[in-house]
This record gives C-alpha cells, sequence and structure tokens, in this order.
C-alpha cells in the first residue's frame, strides 16, 4: 500500500507528462459526474460537482507541484482597458454564435434546445438561488479554471507548439464537447463551439481568465433571471 501511495503522489509530483494530467482531469470528471447522478445531487439543469471537484483536484495537485492557479491566468491584468475591448468583443462573438451558429447546429443534428431543460425555474425561487451559486462557482469559476486554464496550457505542453493557438483552442473545445457525454449530439457541438470560442479569447485577452470568468458569470446570471422573471422567450 505504501508503494502504491508513493508512486501515485510521484506522478502527482511529476510535470513533465502533460497527457497524463489531461486524461486525469477527464477522468476524474467523468467520475464525478457519474457520482453526481448516481446520488442525485445535481440541479435540474446545471451539473455542479465535477466542475469544482475537478478544480478542486487540480488544485491540490498544483499545490504538489508548489504552482499556483496565476500561471494559468488568475490574476490581476496588467491592461483593464484591453481587457474591457476583448470582453466586448467576446460578446459581440457569442451573440452572433448564439444568434447564428446555435439554430443552425440544431437544424443540422436534430435535437432539443437546451432551454427546453429550464422550464422548472420560472418563479422558483430555491432554484434560482441555487442556479446563482452554481453559476459563479462552477460554471463561471471551475470551468473557466480548468478548461481554458489549466487544460490549455497543457495542451500547448502536449503539444510542444505545434499547430498554434488555434489547434490548442480546438482541441480543448472538443474535449469540452466530448464530456458532454451523456448530452444529444447536437448539444455537444454547441458545447464544445463555446468552449473553443472561449479558448480564443484566453489568448486574446493576454492569457487572463478574469473577462472569461465574469463573462461567463453574467452571462449565465442573466439568462437564469430572465427564465425565472419571465419563462423561455417564445419561438
Amino acid at each position: 500500500m505504501d508503494t502504491f501511495k508513493e508512486k501515485l503522489l510521484d506522478l502527482t509530483d511529476r510535470d513533465d507528462r502533460p497527457w497524463l494530467d489531461i486524461a486525469a482531469v477527464a477522468l476524474v470528471y467523468v467520475a464525478l459526474s457519474m457520482l453526481e447522478r448516481g446520488l442525485g445531487i445535481s440541479l435540474e439543469f446545471l451539473s455542479v460537482l465535477p466542475l469544482a471537484g475537478t478544480a478542486l483536484a487540480v488544485w491540490f495537485l498544483l499545490k504538489r507541484r508548489q504552482r499556483s492557479w496565476r500561471e494559468f491566468g488568475l490574476e490581476s491584468p496588467d491592461n483593464v482597458g484591453s481587457l474591457a475591448v476583448t470582453f466586448i468583443a467576446l460578446a459581440v462573438v457569442l451573440l452572433l454564435f448564439m444568434r447564428f451558429g446555435i439554430p443552425m447546429i440544431y437544424g443540422a443534428l436534430g435535437g432539443v434546445p437546451e432551454g427546453v431543460r429550464y422550464t422548472s425555474l420560472q418563479g422558483n425561487m430555491q432554484l434560482f438561488i441555487g442556479g446563482m451559486l452554481a453559476i459563479w462557482v462552477s460554471a463561471a469559476f471551475a470551468e473557466e479554471l480548468l478548461f481554458r486554464g489549466f487544460i490549455q496550457n497543457r495542451l500547448e505542453d502536449l503539444l510542444g507548439g505545434r499547430g498554434g493557438w488555434v489547434v490548442v483552442a480546438l482541441l480543448q473545445g472538443a474535449l469540452v464537447g466530448l464530456l458532454h457525454y451523456d448530452e444529444q449530439a447536437s448539444s455537444m457541438v454547441v458545447f464544445g463551439s463555446i468552449g473553443a470560442i472561449f479558448g480564443a479569447f484566453y489568448y486574446f485577452g493576454g492569457r487572463n481568465l478574469w473577462h472569461l470568468i465574469l463573462f461567463h458569470g453574467l452571462r449565465d446570471s442573466m439568462a437564469l433571471t430572465q427564465i425565472f422573471l419571465n419563462g423561455l422567450p417564445e419561438g
């Protein structure tokens, strides 16, 4: 048992195997997703444990290696004005994708848009409060730390500079889509595409995560508030 523990700790201490880090994150995420469903502790429309739990596991990994999230972009921006411009550009690109890209994906692949799962939220204060907490802890902070911060940088290490930032952002987005394996195919493509867009804007923002965290949290909070107050929009 001690030998196994020593080998496991040795693996967590080593920083020269990016493929192992990526695989470990994926396995932990899937395991926590299955645990969450088995225990029936997820919100009706938003998963919490997989993202938050995996981010906590990566934090432990970084602590073992005497590293921190600051190295992956969780630090004060050097130029707030430039980051604000990137924030606005991200909003425009996401708006265009939601207006044109998502309908095209569902039209081509079929399936039911994700909003249908939010019908129980209207007027439900308990779900609204739980959803807000989950958005900022899981979707905004944990997802951006994990995928745009840790995973994207480990993909760069794995590729060794081959393919450039476009390939890295696309691969990161593909992993996001694949980890929604329990969703319909069209939703996997939508989530993967959004992941790739966020991945690109990680670079446009000078590898800083704050504009992504704030945008992700505010976007989801506004959508949640809209549905809570007025229900799903017509059409």
